[in-house]
């Protein structure tokens, strides 16, 4: 669980720096192993930050697509403060993009 922490950290600090490949990376291995730990709430700050990389990056289809999967997580955890704001960023991306349909 330590190790997925520090991937976690490493992605934000990685985002914060402007390094998005790498920061994708350890959000991705920080996911994975959270998912693997069944620690649902560690997984849905990972996968928050994993569409924060998204967005600073432009790339919308994919934090669009991120945010829904977290929108679920956030309900599976019973978390709805996070998860309105997942279902906020799918709908700012929708607006974005000028796309309301998957």
């Amino acid at each position: 669980m330590a190790e997925a922490a520090a991937s976690l950290a490493a992605a934000k600090t990685f985002l914060a720096e402007g390094a998005y490949d790498e920061a994708l990376a350890k959000a991705d291995e920080a996911i994975a192993a959270f998912q693997k730990a069944g620690n649902q709430q560690m997984q849905s700050q990972a996968t928050s930050t994993k569409i924060d990389i998204y967005l600073k990056q432009k790339k919308r289809p994919e934090a669009r697509a991120v945010a829904a999967e977290a929108a679920a997580l956030f309900k599976t955890v019973n978390d709805p403060k996070s998860e309105s704001k997942a279902q906020l960023l799918v709908a700012e991306v929708c607006t974005q993009t000028q796309r309301y349909q998957e």
